[in-house]
Parts: structure tokens; C-alpha cells; sequence
């Protein structure tokens, strides 16, 4: 099957949540190319307070580095691409988003009810 045209709505659940600071990047300004200038892309992100099931070392690591900076990741055990390693567990703030990817806007947020540690964000092209 092939696909033709921009997307109105792309959604990547369970995806942004996993990947590096450079892979978000990637990906958000790939998909930008591929959705309509009225199209909606929804994605979840975690919390900073998804740290805490990792225990003490990690999530005071991490819940500093998601404070300083609105993105905090710890990469899994992976070969790295292009020198990065770009997979692993990710938390990012709405600000982050707002403040990093200027050819998006966040246009809503939403609990997730089956998992509190995954916030949908709903953007759209800027």
C-alpha cells in the first residue's frame, strides 16, 4: 500500500517516551515533513515523575537532569548510531517540547488513563 499526500493525523504512543534527546529531534522534525499544516500529531511523553519506579540512584539522577532541563534519558544497553544511542527511557516536559521543537505548537495535553506515567500531548504543525 502507498500513501500519498500529507497525514492529518499521525500518532506514536509508547515511542517518544524511549528515545534520545538527537532521536527525538530526528523524528519530530521527520514527521513534520509528512503532516498536514492543519494535521494533529499525538504522542505520549512520561513524566518526570516516572523516575521514581527506578529507584533512588537513578530517579534522583534523573529528576534532576528532567528539572534542569525539561528531557532527562538513560540509554539502554545498545550499539550506538552515529554516536548515539537511541533508545532507552525517556522523560520530557510540555515546556520542553514547546521550547525546543518551534515547527510544532502543543495545542493539548491529556492524562493517560490506563498509565499515569504516560502524558498525551497533542501538537500541531506551527
Amino acid at each position: 500500500m502507498c500513501f500519498r499526500g500529507p497525514f492529518d493525523l499521525i500518532y506514536a504512543f509508547s515511542v517518544f517516551t524511549h528515545l534520545s534527546e538527537k532521536t527525538t529531534n530526528a523524528v519530530l522534525n521527520t514527521l513534520r515533513r509528512y503532516i498536514a499544516d492543519d494535521g494533529v500529531l499525538v504522542i505520549t511523553v512520561r513524566p518526570k515523575q516516572y523516575w521514581q519506579v527506578h529507584g533512588d540512584a537513578v530517579a534522583d539522577r534523573m529528576m534532576a537532569e528532567h528539572d534542569r532541563k525539561g528531557f532527562a534519558f538513560v540509554p539502554s544497553n545498545r550499539t550506538p548510531i552515529d554516536g548515539d544511542i537511541t533508545y532507552g527511557d525517556t522523560s520530557m516536559s510540555v515546556d520542553y517540547v514547546a521550547a525546543n521543537f518551534p515547527r510544532w505548537q502543543v495545542v493539548g495535553e491529556h492524562c493517560n488513563p490506563i498509565d499515569p506515567y504516560q502524558l498525551l500531548l497533542f501538537v500541531r504543525p506551527a
